[in-house]
């Protein structure tokens, strides 16, 4: 009885707890769709830049990466209405964060790469820096890559996988396909 009564009186609070996460998370995927939406702009070429802009090489990676923030935006706006499109947007969005890495990783154009080192002592933010090789970045970045790539390929996989074996095995509470029709009497065998 006194458990009960717990989770009655716990009711109200998870609504209001759910309805508080769903504002909050309105609130900030509008947010993050802002930046997502200003990052395409600048991307396309639709804001003004500063002289000393980076080149245009990297006009295609922000637009990729505006892409992302816009879909992460939205499908944060559409989780407490709309649960399958908001988790199709974040599977987009995962998607751009990976072709945006892959992009760094393997594209054309040179990159500057630092390191931290802390011999001896903890590792802190006063650490030293210095420049890492050029082919040691590179390296490190393809590996990570090729690692999201993976998962990526591993995750899609296994959904296929799993969605096939949903649709192979028969509905609940009926008899798989050439069994007996419901209500006849069991076949026997002589």
């Amino acid at each position: 009885m006194a458990r009960r009564n717990r989770a009655s009186a716990s009711g109200p609070r998870a609504a209001a707890s759910a309805r508080l996460l769903a504002i909050l998370a309105v609130i900030f995927g509008l947010v993050v769709l802002l930046v997502g939406l200003l990052a395409l702009a600048a991307g396309m070429g639709l804001l003004p830049r500063a002289p000393s802009a980076a080149a245009a090489g990297n006009a295609g990676l922000a637009v990729v990466i505006g892409l992302c923030f816009t879909l992460a935006g939205a499908a944060m706006v559409l989780f407490a209405f709309a649960r399958r499109a908001a988790s199709m947007l974040a599977l987009a969005t995962l998607l751009c964060f990976v072709v945006a890495f892959n992009w760094v990783a393997f594209g054309p154009g040179e990159r500057s790469f630092t390191q931290r080192t802390s011999v001896g002592r903890p590792i802190d933010a006063n650490a030293a820096r210095q420049p890492m090789a050029h082919a040691e970045g590179r390296g490190v970045l393809r590996a990570v890559a090729l690692g999201l790539d993976a998962a990526v390929l591993a995750g899609v996989v296994l959904a296929l996988r799993s969605r096939r074996s949903a649709a192979a095995a028969p509905p609940s509470g009926k008899p798989p396909p050439g069994g007996p029709p419901p209500g006849s009497p069991p076949h026997r065998q002589a």
